[in-house]
């Protein structure tokens, strides 16, 4: 499992290098949870991609972080309030990379997660 995450950081990292000549500013950087940042067992994945991210990307990075609480009550058609939030909180400063954990996520991610991210020059 530590070889694939490596491989999958280091295109992450080559993502990150190929769309960003202003290396001055930030990478911004959303980890959206399923179940929440302590859930076993993403909490082990989430901490390990944390660490490696920081440890090898070439620029700064600015990490968030949001769960989707309302996926452990299986309530998926209540994730209004979290999309209202990351909308406010991202409306007007574009991701440069979403990383999902877990299916909800990755499904709300499918549905609505490309007006959050910077447009590609």
């Amino acid at each position: 499992m530590a070889c694939s995450m490596r491989g999958w950081l280091t295109l992450i990292v080559l993502i990150f290098a190929a769309i960003s000549p202003a290396a001055a500013e930030p990478k911004r950087v959303l980890l959206l949870h399923s179940f929440g940042p302590q859930f076993v067992p993403w909490v082990f994945f989430a901490g390990q991609f944390r660490e490696e991210l920081f440890k090898q990307s070439p620029d700064k990075i600015d990490l968030y972080e949001a769960s989707l609480e309302g996926s452990r009550f299986q309530q998926p058609d209540e994730q209004g309030p979290i999309v209202d939030y990351l909308v406010a909180l991202f409306g007007t400063r574009k991701l440069d990379l979403i990383v999902t954990i877990g299916a909800p996520a990755t499904f709300l991610f499918r549905d609505i997660g490309q007006s959050f991210f910077r447009p590609l020059h």
